[in-house]
């Protein structure tokens, strides 16, 4: 009952949406990204990523995703880099 399966992108995206409603400010973070794209197709994998940017944006929430650049090649870290902000 308190786990979402990894495939399942849409269902995080909600329960992200449902967590952060109305609550700007919230943080969400997002832990294992490497995992999802073990998981999943990497294109569905960046496209999740701009959706639950958009929904964290939406709300004023901030989303933390950390991420090892080393995992992806430069072509892909860039590709799921596109519409975020790093923090180092």
């Amino acid at each position: 009952k308190e786990t979402l399966n990894p495939t399942n992108l849409g269902a995080i995206v909600e329960l992200v949406r449902k967590r952060t409603a109305g609550k700007p400010g919230s943080l969400v973070l997002l832990d294992g990204v490497e995992y999802l794209y073990t998981q999943n197709d990497f294109g569905k994998v960046v496209k999740f990523i701009q959706v639950l940017a958009d929904v964290v944006a939406e709300e004023k929430a901030v989303l933390l995703l950390p991420l090892d650049p080393k995992t992806l090649d430069a072509d892909r870290l860039a590709v799921l880099m596109r519409d975020l902000t790093p923090w180092r």
